[in-house]
């Protein structure tokens, strides 16, 4: 079961559920992967293409979180889970660390015959510039800065659970995945990133959803 910050940040359970099946898409070293099943209205900048492939992946949520050496084992964990994520590393001692930071904060669950299903939205609450010191206290934190490859996109998620700049893809699709209406943007730049959120929340664009 998640963590108790988790569960207040995102609002994740898990359920026996039957599992429909979703392929996945192998990912190039240092960027992460939409999975199939997201609700979120999604834009997400193409990263530098990079002919290397990973050294490493780690799957955060998939039939059995870990680090893996190769993408066939990678795949074979994440394939028909809903709710999936994975993301490729350079090295092996990169992966090893993203994963160990994600795994003490709770962000990784192995499903095993379950699946994460996740509350309908059924509030919103518009925030403001007021409240973007909160929508920011991840970027810098040290298990986002552990878990993000070099050369990494930042994430800004504009409605969601908990609305603000992510520097993982994973952070973010918690806080969007499943619910309709939500709304993620991949940006190149830390400063682009932080600079498009202002907008947003200066505009009422921002919005967090509560999950029921």
């Amino acid at each position: 079961m998640t963590d108790d910050l988790t569960q207040r940040l995102f609002q994740l359970t898990v359920a026996d559920n039957g599992l429909p099946c979703y392929e996945a898409i192998p990912p190039a070293a240092s960027t992460a992967q939409t999975p199939s099943n997201t609700s979120a209205d999604t834009t997400l900048a193409a990263p530098p293409r990079k002919s290397k492939k990973p050294g490493a992946y780690v799957v955060f949520l998939g039939q059995k979180a870990g680090v893996y050496t190769n993408w066939d084992d990678c795949r074979s964990q994440v394939t028909g889970i809903k709710h999936n994520s994975y993301l490729g590393y350079k090295t092996m001692n990169e992966a090893r660390a993203a994963f160990e930071a994600a795994r003490g904060r709770g962000l990784t669950f192995s499903f095993a015959d379950a699946t994460a299903t996740v509350g309908q939205h059924i509030t919103e609450t518009r925030l403001s510039i007021e409240d973007l010191v909160l929508c920011t206290a991840f970027m810098d934190d040290a298990t986002s800065v552990a878990m993000a490859p070099s050369g990494h996109l930042w994430y800004v998620v504009f409605q969601g659970v908990q609305p603000g700049v992510y520097r993982t893809y994973h952070e973010a699709m918690l806080s969007t995945t499943g619910l309709k209406g939500a709304a993620l943007r991949s940006y190149r730049g830390r400063d682009e990133a932080v600079g498009a959120f202002k907008i947003a929340l200066e505009s009422g664009e921002v919005r967090k959803l509560t999950r029921g």
